[in-house]
């Protein structure tokens, strides 16, 4: 957990740190590339069901670095299609998931075991996409 927050610090570093936009978009492709390793692992059925602070820290990670490094750097990374991808997929994944489990209580939300949790992890996905608009 640590080593995630530590990486959600770096994934805020700006300003005059870059002295080149090369730097910079160097530094947000290994950043956006090393995220999406922890996607995959974080974001399986599994972990989903383990309401586990590492989906959670993940898309954080990936909320900061749409919000640090805009779409004027992000649109310039070969890894973008993949991080997209990867947020889709994940939130596709997340409604099912309450989908199912809304259908197995019967619609009575108040008995969904992980509905929160989900939840929690769709706000975050759904705050990142809007700062892509």
């Amino acid at each position: 957990h640590a080593l995630r927050q530590l990486l959600l610090l770096l994934a805020s570093l700006s300003g005059t740190m870059f002295e080149e936009e090369t730097s910079r978009l160097a530094f947000a492709t290994y950043l956006v590339e090393g995220t999406l390793k922890l996607l995959a692992t974080s974001s399986t059925p599994e972990k989903q069901q383990q309401e586990s602070s590492e989906l959670l820290d993940v898309l954080s990670l990936i909320s900061r670095l749409i919000a640090n490094f805009k779409l004027s750097i992000l649109v310039q990374l070969p890894s973008l299609v993949q991080l997209l991808t990867g947020i889709a997929s994940t939130g596709t994944s997340l409604l099912q998931a309450n989908l199912q489990e809304c259908e197995s209580v019967q619609g009575d939300i108040d008995c969904m075991e992980h509905g929160e949790y989900r939840d929690e992890c769709l706000t975050i996905l759904l705050d990142g996409a809007v700062l892509l608009c």
